[in-house]
């Protein structure tokens, strides 16, 4: 007597937010730009930015404590020689912990 209807997820449609076509809302994949719709990537971009600048301050502490102790080589100062080997470990210690993180996060 009475028609059973049911609410399906898949007859609401949302937009592709890289190519702004209209798509089923419980799509995966878009089928007009072929970009996957998970907000896992976004993440993921997100935190391997975070990680990527860490680990470029790393670097360049790195940098800073090799070019200390270069200095401190020729002018054979032992305060800029201790403060260039402070800085090499700084850096080492930070760049590993970052890429590290990148690895412990993303696999």
């Amino acid at each position: 007597m009475f028609e059973q209807t049911s609410i399906n997820n898949s007859f609401f449609s949302s937009n592709v937010p890289f190519c702004a076509e209209e798509i089923l809302a419980d799509a995966k994949k878009c089928k007009h730009c072929g970009e996957f719709l998970n907000e896992k990537a976004t993440v993921i971009e997100q935190t391997s930015k975070r990680y990527k600048k860490l680990m470029l301050v790393g670097v360049l502490f790195g940098l800073l404590g090799i070019f200390l102790f270069v200095v401190s080589i020729g002018k054979g100062s032992s305060s800029f020689a201790l403060t260039g080997a402070l800085s090499i470990f700084v850096g080492m210690t930070t760049y590993l912990y970052a890429r590290y993180k990148a690895w412990w996060y993303h696999g």
